[in-house]
């Protein structure tokens, strides 16, 4: 049943935002298979519109219409493009008055000249959906604006026109004023003194007004004239191509291009899906390669990662697929709970604390623990398309759904790009792109059935994408530890072989934490006549922990990135603004001290003094101040909470998550509510159980402990923050909690 739904599912309608430029050709074979229709029609004939209201409804609704066009030589994309901006700018008029805009017809389609299709009066209807653009912003065509207005007259024409005088000393601002035409006007007065124009082609039509107006700005300049200084019901931007953008690539610039292209995309990602095919032309990749690490040496090809720049519009095609798979799965309960990659709330805190939280507990019970991080080489690009597709098959995946996964993998190719350098294309047999939306979610599915080789061994793990973290805990007495990681690795080994991704043994690490009272210090395991011995720390999604758990190797490396990051920004201060320093300095340093902060939680003062030393000098960076000023008046300043207070606030968002149920079940597991045996006012107030201290044998470990310390911290929290219903209220009440505990 569950492969029925999900095949289904995927012939939903799905809607994305996708970018204009990426879908431009398919606009355009749509332009001319439309204009087709109008194909036989004369410069006089009335084509009259569907009319939305009748003139008496209009005045009785006091409707103002602006009407806008631009330079007629101009093409598609700029008519397309300065719909968009008289779209913000009706909205902008619309926070004070009914306005609609009206539509100009298409007219002088020179890119697209042809004696056999009419070229003028085309109204907006024959090219996109009016329904569409309605969601947007009230439009009309032009003939329902004559059927409402009572005939083709406008009673204001503004043509736009730039400075003469140019910019101000090369200062440049917005403005606009009422100026003489700087140009002759293509508008002449008739007998009764309106003025004809083109007007799209409707000879009929007349102006009542034409002036000239000088902008320079974006089109929201114009709303205080048009709403306060003019009071015309009708009133025509002419050349409105002069204004610029409200909101360029913003939110509400995707709102307006959205609505005619989606009925577009949306098709033709329903008919892929339906047809279990990928079009070829978007399985071809340009692989960039990336230097894994600044420090790695750029001579080596083993230190680049091949990552596929993929089009826009394949990657809004593979999230459709995304959305439908990833909701399969996870009611049908098929995902790993120990893999932490690209799934929601999931993040690598996350899956570090998960980690860490075992590596502690064990330390608490006296156990000591072995950690092991395996590294793949060239992981993604292993993956066996045979074996993937039968994993999917064990998964419930058929159908439709199956053939469009198979269609996906199959027949790709690539070129790799390198400087001013292009290879020539070669084909992709195995792998998933790196760099794609459906590769991450497909590699997991693979590598799935390696959990049950490593939980066969008594062994814990926890993954994050290709990275694989084992973890023994075992009695200090225990003298049978190094076979059995030794056997667990060998499996892994094998299961490697069989499913094509390599382990490489020698950049394996192994951490060795000894409990109380062990007998020895190290570990070495040998495995394929590698031997893998243990080190006093290891890098692990990008947090260096140690043998102690105390982190002071990983604070001590965050501490010398921050230093030289502040000396960077120190030389350049003289050049920046207090606000330009401070989104700076946050991006660059306050974000290196935050990354995984709540693994701090739980050690002393003394350890992360180091930390709070270079936000401290953080602060007195953006202020320009001097090293020993006072620095808690500029922390209240900046709002910016103390290092020590920044990790319980990470901590306590955490706790909310697993609170709410939306964090990840690992971490669910680890808190529980508080209850009572009678019913006392306490029972309603969101508290959490504690955790007892009898039950483990050292306090200390304990102490560090997430099961311990978010109760401990969440039930000192006001009862409107525990109360908030969601996170972003929870965040409004936790953070000046904190501020006043922390800062007074």
């Amino acid at each position: 049943m569950a492969d029925h739904r999900f095949s289904r599912g995927f012939n939903s309608p799905v809607l994305w935002l996708f970018s204009v430029h990426s879908l431009i050709k398919l606009c355009l074979s749509f332009l001319a298979l439309s204009a087709v229709v109008v194909e036989g029609q004369t410069e006089d004939t009335f084509r009259a519109g569907n009319t939305v209201f009748s003139p008496a409804v209009a005045a009785a609704r006091d409707l103002r219409y602006l009407l806008y066009d631009i330079n007629p030589p101009e093409g598609f994309n700029l008519r397309r493009d300065v719909y968009i901006r008289m779209a913000s700018l009706v909205k902008t008029l619309r926070r004070h008055s009914d306005w609609v805009l009206v539509l100009p017809p298409w007219g002088r389609l020179y890119h697209w000249q042809s004696p056999d299709i009419h070229q003028i009066r085309i109204p907006w209807g024959e090219f996109f959906s009016l329904t569409s653009l309605q969601g947007n912003v009230p439009v009309i065509e032009y003939e329902e604006f004559i059927a409402e207005s009572g005939g083709p007259f406008i009673d204001q024409v503004l043509v736009l026109q730039n400075y003469a005088e140019g910019w101000t000393d090369g200062k440049w601002e917005e403005k606009v004023d009422q100026r003489p035409c700087v140009e002759r006007l293509l508008y002449s007065k008739d007998k009764q003194g309106y003025y004809r124009g083109w007007f799209w082609g409707y000879e009929e039509t007349r102006g009542v007004n034409v002036t000239c107006l000088s902008a320079q700005g974006h089109a929201s300049i114009l709303a205080p004239l048009l709403q306060n200084n003019i009071t015309s019901t009708s009133v025509m931007l002419d050349k409105a191509e002069t204004v610029l953008h409200d909101h360029y690539a913003g939110k509400d610039y995707w709102d307006t291009i959205s609505g005619d292209l989606l009925p577009y995309l949306t098709s033709l990602i329903n008919s892929s899906l339906t047809a279990g095919y990928v079009p070829s032309v978007f399985k071809r990749a340009r692989v960039a390669p990336l230097l894994k690490k600044p420090t790695l040496d750029p001579s080596d090809v083993n230190n680049y990662r091949p990552v596929s720049l993929l089009s826009f519009l394949s990657k809004t095609l593979e999230r459709a697929v995304l959305g439908q798979l990833s909701c399969y799965l996870s009611q049908n309960d098929l995902l790993d709970p120990n893999q932490s990659g690209f799934k929601t709330s999931h993040s690598t805190e996350t899956a570090l604390l998960c980690v860490t939280e075992a590596l502690r507990t064990a330390k608490a019970n006296s156990l000591s623990s072995a950690l092991i991080l395996l590294d793949l080489s060239a992981a993604f690009d292993t993956v066996n398309h045979q074996i993937l597709l039968s994993t999917l098959s064990e998964l419930g995946i058929s159908g439709a759904a199956h053939a469009w996964i198979a269609s996906y993998l199959t027949g790709r190719s690539y070129q790799v790009a390198w400087r001013e350098s292009v290879s020539a294309p070669r084909a992709l047999t195995t792998g998933v792109p790196q760099g794609s939306v459906l590769g991450p979610l497909l590699f997991s599915l693979y590598t799935k059935s390696l959990g049950s080789v490593i939980s066969s061994h008594g062994l814990s793990y926890h993954c994050y994408a290709d990275d694989t973290q084992l973890i023994f805990s075992f009695p200090p007495s225990d003298n049978q530890v190094v076979n059995r990681i030794s056997a667990c690795l060998a499996d892994i080994s094998v299961w490697m072989t069989d499913h094509h991704p390599k382990l490489n043994l020698g950049k394996t690490e192994l951490l060795f934490l000894p409990g109380k009272d062990c007998p020895f210090h190290d570990l070495a395991i040998t495995v394929d006549n590698s031997i893998v011995s243990s080190s006093q720390s290891a890098k692990n999604l990008g947090v260096i922990l140690d043998n102690t758990l105390s982190f002071s190797t990983n604070i001590k490396a965050v501490t010398r990135s921050c230093r030289f990051m502040l000396y960077n920004i120190r030389r350049v201060r003289p050049c920046l603004t207090q606000e330009a320093a401070q989104v700076l300095i946050q991006a660059l340093v306050i974000s290196r001290l935050d990354y995984c902060n709540s693994l701090l939680a739980g050690l002393p003062a003394c350890a992360i003094k180091p930390l709070q030393l270079i936000q401290n000098a953080a602060a007195h960076l953006v202020f320009n101040f001097p090293k020993f000023s006072h620095v808690t008046p500029l922390l209240r300043s900046l709002h910016w909470l103390p290092v020590e207070a920044r990790i319980r606030y990470k901590t306590m968002v955490l706790a909310y998550g697993a609170v709410r149920g939306t964090a990840p079940p690992y971490l669910q597991a680890l808190i529980r509510p508080y209850t009572q045996t009678r019913a006392l006012r306490s029972s309603t107030s969101g508290l959490l159980a504690s955790l007892p201290l009898r039950k483990y044998s050292s306090r200390s470990a304990q102490s560090k402990l997430f099961a311990a310390l978010a109760p401990q911290w969440w039930n000192k929290l006001p009862h409107d923050a525990r109360s908030a219903e969601s996170i972003t209220t929870f965040r409004r009440h936790l953070k000046p909690h904190l501020f006043k505990e922390y800062l007074g």
